[in-house]
């Protein structure tokens, strides 16, 4: 009899435990997964597969820049006497 259980869980941890600290989201064997998840230390999470690195960066501009306006004058377009 065949089981559907993947070989592996995505967890995070709840309270440090070894050398994870609380907030910590790692792949472990199902069985040592459900151990922790049992105990309190951790709990599941989904496997997300468009889950995406956070980026620290501001966000982009939805609009592109505007040229600059070619009436206006600035000091280096003047023509000199």
């Amino acid at each position: 009899m065949q089981t559907n259980q993947p070989h592996s869980l995505r967890i995070q941890f709840l309270r440090s435990w070894s050398i994870y600290a609380p907030g910590d989201v790692v792949a472990f064997e199902a069985t040592r997964a459900r151990s922790l998840i049992d105990s309190g230390i951790a709990q599941r999470r989904p496997p997300s597969p468009t889950e995406k690195p956070q980026d620290k960066s501001p966000p982009a501009k939805d609009h592109p820049k505007k040229p600059a306006d070619s009436k206006s004058k600035s000091p280096t377009s003047e023509t000199m006497p």
